[in-house]
C-alpha cells in the first residue's frame, strides 16, 4: 500500500471508474446548442413569403472572432463564470442502464458489465447571444424565447437529451432573462443581438463497472411421511 490510495469506501472496495468523455458542464452546452439548432422562428409580415420562418445557421461555443464572418442568423453558447455542484446525494445506481453502455469500454456479448452511477447535479449559467442582421428577425427570436424555455402548462423549464458522449443524460434548462443588447457600432454594422442569461443543471454520473449478484441455490430434502424410518421395520 501507498500513502494515499483508496483501500475501501463506505465499508466496501470502491468500484472501477472508466474515464468519462466529457463532462456535465459541456454536455449541457452541447444539448442546449442542439436544442436551439431545432428551433423555427417566424417573421411575421414579411413580404418573401421564403423569408417568413428562418432557423438558426449554426450555433457555436464560442465568441466569434474580430475578423470572423458571422453566418447569421446565428448564435453563442458562452460558459459563465462558477457552477454550483450538490454533491450531498448518495451516489446510487440507475439499474435501467445495466449493461447498455458496455460497448463504451469494449464489451460485447456476456452478462452486463457496467452501470451509470448519479454521484450529483451540476448547475451552471450560459450566455446565448442571437446574432442577427435584421431588426424583425431579432423581434422574431424575443417574442418565441420565453416559449423555447417554457414549452407546456406549468413548466418554468425544458428537458433535452443530453449528447451521446455524456451517454445521453438529460439536461434541463431555464431562461433568466433576455434583453436586446446593441451598441454604436454593431448597429453602424446592422447587426442586433439578443442576449440572453440560461440556466442548465444535469446529473453528475460516471461508468462503473457492475458487481453482478446471483441467487443462492438452496436445495432441500424432502422426506416422504408415509415412508419407514429403517428403526420402524
Amino acid at each position: 500500500m501507498s500513502v494515499g490510495e483508496v483501500i475501501t469506501f463506505g465499508g466496501t472496495p470502491m468500484p472501477s471508474v472508466f474515464p468519462g468523455r466529457i463532462g456535465p458542464v459541456e454536455a449541457m452546452s452541447q444539448a442546449l446548442a442542439a436544442y436551439l439548432l431545432t428551433a423555427s422562428f417566424r417573421v411575421y409580415g414579411a413580404s418573401d413569403p421564403r423569408d417568413s420562418v428562418f432557423s438558426l445557421a449554426q450555433v457555436t461555443d464560442h465568441w466569434p472572432r474580430p475578423d470572423e464572418a458571422l453566418n447569421y442568423p446565428c448564435a453563442s453558447i458562452i460558459k459563465m463564470p462558477g457552477t454550483d455542484r450538490d454533491a450531498s446525494m448518495h451516489p446510487s445506481p440507475l439499474e435501467d442502464t445495466l449493461g447498455i453502455f458496455d460497448n463504451f469500454i469494449g464489451i460485447t456479448g456476456g452478462e452486463p458489465q457496467t452501470c451509470l452511477w448519479v454521484i450529483g447535479e451540476e448547475t451552471a449559467s450560459f450566455q446565448v447571444d442571437f446574432w442577427l442582421d435584421k431588426e424583425a428577425d431579432r423581434q422574431a427570436v424575443a417574442g418565441v424565447i420565453d416559449d423555447l424555455f417554457a414549452p407546456g402548462e406549468g413548466n418554468g423549464s425544458v428537458i433535452v437529451e443530453g449528447p451521446e458522449l455524456y451517454f445521453g443524460q438529460e439536461c434541463e434548462f431555464s431562461l433568466e432573462s433576455a434583453h436586446p443588447d446593441d451598441t454604436a457600432d454593431t448597429a453602424y454594422h446592422n447587426e442586433r443581438r439578443l442576449r440572453c442569461i440560461v440556466i442548465g443543471s444535469c446529473a453528475i454520473i460516471s461508468l462503473r463497472l457492475a458487481v453482478m449478484t446471483r441467487e443462492p441455490r438452496v436445495i432441500v430434502d424432502i422426506i416422504d411421511p408415509v415412508d419407514p424410518g429403517e428403526d420402524e421395520e
